[in-house]
């Protein structure tokens, strides 16, 4: 869909997925936040159709944990969000896509602060200059933890499996195959394939190995 225009793509996305009602346009802060604005569908239409962004204030730029603004941060101002239609994807729950969105000025224009389009600058430099396509494959680590009360009724967590090494099949290991399995499914059902997942070395940690 990369060189389709933005309407011809979101139509061609609508055709294979008739069951989305609501788009999630995520963008992601410079502390790993991932921010989302939810939109009904008729509305995102519109939005595609018009060639309209979404209005976001300037101090997300600034944004700390818990909302705080650091110093120096300004709370005035806006840029806008426009929805990247080649990163469309389904979301695990039926009638939800997401989308990723490139940070823009009035002019539809990327702003300075937009990692997203400095990246995709950079891969077309690349491109041009070497003649070379960049490619770039994912992996996603987690660690699978219980939780528990501890003897003073404070909520705690710990590692679901300490017999655990890098690789390894222990029984501990086993027991959580299903639940890794189902993950890996569900993944496999938004359009994400797994290639492999494995065990990781701190325990209760796992692998899962994107294309």
């Amino acid at each position: 869909m990369e060189n389709l225009k933005p309407l011809t793509q979101w139509e061609q996305f609508r055709n294979e997925s008739e069951d989305i009602k609501f788009v999630w346009v995520q963008f992601m802060t410079y502390i790993g936040t991932n921010l989302v604005r939810m939109i009904p569908i008729a509305h995102f239409t519109r939005l595609i159709e018009t060639n309209q962004a979404i209005s976001v204030p300037k101090a997300v730029l600034h944004l700390l944990p818990h909302d705080h603004v650091a110093t120096g941060g300004s709370l005035t101002g806006s840029f806008y969000l426009r929805p990247d239609l080649t990163s469309f994807c389904h979301h695990l729950n039926p009638g939800r896509a997401l989308v990723m969105a490139t940070w823009v000025d009035t002019d539809n224009k990327p702003i300075g602060q937009c990692a997203r389009s400095k990246l995709e600058a950079l891969t077309d430099l690349i491109r041009r200059q070497m003649s070379c396509s960049v490619l770039v494959g994912f992996e996603l680590e987690f660690v699978l933890l219980r939780r528990r009360k501890s003897p003073t009724g404070q909520l705690e967590y710990e590692p679901m499996n300490i017999n655990h090494s890098w690789c390894s099949m222990t029984l501990e290991d086993e027991h959580l195959l299903g639940f890794l399995e189902e993950a890996a499914g569900a993944l496999e059902d938004i359009g994400i394939s797994v290639q492999q997942f494995h065990a990781e070395l701190a325990p209760g940690q796992w692998e899962f190995i994107l294309p």
